[in-house]
Order: structure tokens, then C-alpha cells, then sequence
């Protein structure tokens, strides 16, 4: 009967953990692999290894997050930018000098401004952008969650909205020999969604497990 009751719950919640990695969506990056076109310094908070937007349906938030190759705030004025396509994305990045990032399709940024411990929100349609207090800056990372409300859509679900991270070591929009890294390299990724039904199938596991003891 222990063996039952053991395979049964292994089932559940091994089929639980596959939802769940279905549905990751992250970047990782190869530590070093600084732009060419990069002028910065070459620290270890400016070289990505990680980064993911998750998608929170019930609160109608996004969290935003990203682990670097140092501790962040070791580069003076450093910048996390993701940018974010809510449905009229382009590729932006190419009208600066020098053009890069082409495949990288945004219509708003999401701004880390850890030396400030804030977030930016601009949707780049020339209103002021919104700062977001609560930064969490811990270690080699930094993350924030905010209201999906600051990024309304241009015709994407929320669900359905597109990203791509790339740091900066400075604020001068047309230079972009301030963006170190992009991840992932010139392609955006869709957002994360956690897998409610995984919790389910957990429920399911250890209804049958229940089930099997009464009938034992």
C-alpha cells in the first residue's frame, strides 16, 4: 500500500513541475558576452546571466527580474531596461547610434534604477514616466513586481506581451554603445504566466491518495 500511495503522489506532482517549466519563459544569458559596440565599463552587474517577466493574472501585476554575472551597483548610474511590447512593438534600438537590436521589438520600457532603488515605467509616447518605489536590489539581483495597469495594452493581452532586458551604463538614449548586453540576444520572449492547474494536479494527487487510504 506504501508503495501505492508513493507512486501516486510521485505522478501528481511529478506532472505538476511540468506544467510549471512549460510555462518558463526566462533568458539566460553566457556570462561575457559583452556587445561589441559596448564603451562601458565591463563589470560583472552589466553582463546579464538570467532575467524573466512573470505575469500574475490574479493580482494584474507584472514582476519584473534579473541576475547579473557581479553585484549590482558596482557600476555608478547603471540601468536595467526591459523593454516591453504591449502590441505595436519595433524595433527602436535601431534608429540610435549605432544601430543595434534589430529583432528586438518594444513600445514602452520597464526602467531598474538601482543606484535610486525605483523603477520607471514610460510607454514612449512622449507622457511622463511613472516611478515605482521598491526596487529589491539583493546581491547579483534585482527585481520589482508593478501593476499591469502602468503597461495598457496596444492590442496584446497582458498574457501575450513580449520583453527583452538589456543593461545600460548610462541614460543617453541615442548612444547605444551604453547597452551592454542583451538577453535574450535579438529576440523578445513572452511573458511568463504561473500554472495554476499544477496546484491542482497537486490536489488531485493527494485526493487519490486520500481516496486509496479510505478504501484501504
Amino acid at each position: 500500500m506504501a508503495t501505492r500511495l508513493t507512486f501516486v503522489l510521485a505522478i501528481a506532482l511529478a506532472v505538476a513541475s511540468g506544467a510549471r517549466e512549460s510555462l518558463a519563459t526566462a533568458a539566460t544569458d553566457p556570462a561575457g558576452d559583452f556587445l561589441p559596440t559596448y564603451a562601458g565599463p565591463k563589470n560583472g552587474d552589466m553582463d546579464v546571466l538570467s532575467s524573466d517577466v512573470v505575469f500574475h493574472p490574479a493580482a494584474n501585476t507584472f514582476t519584473f527580474m534579473a541576475t547579473f554575472n557581479g553585484p549590482v551597483n558596482t557600476t555608478p548610474g547603471a540601468l536595467y531596461v526591459w523593454g516591453v511590447d504591449r502590441g505595436t512593438g519595433t524595433d527602436l534600438l535601431t534608429g540610435a547610434t549605432p544601430p543595434i537590436g534589430a529583432g528586438i521589438v518594444f513600445d514602452s520600457v520597464f526602467i531598474g534604477v538601482p543606484d535610486a532603488g525605483v523603477g520607471l515605467v514610460n510607454l514612449l509616447d512622449g507622457s511622463a514616466a511613472t516611478t515605482v518605489p521598491g526596487l529589491v536590489v539583493s546581491g547579483n539581483s534585482v527585481s520589482e513586481t508593478v501593476s499591469a495597469s502602468l503597461f495598457p495594452t496596444k492590442g496584446f493581452m497582458p498574457s501575450a506581451y513580449l520583453w527583452n532586458l538589456w543593461p545600460r551604463s548610462g541614460s543617453n538614449s541615442a548612444d547605444n554603445t551604453q547597452i551592454s548586453d542583451f538577453a535574450p540576444d535579438n529576440t523578445v520572449l513572452p511573458v511568463t504566466i504561473p500554472e495554476p492547474a499544477s496546484l491542482a494536479l497537486v490536489a488531485v494527487g493527494f485526493g487519490s491518495l486520500l481516496a486509496i487510504r479510505r478504501r484501504s
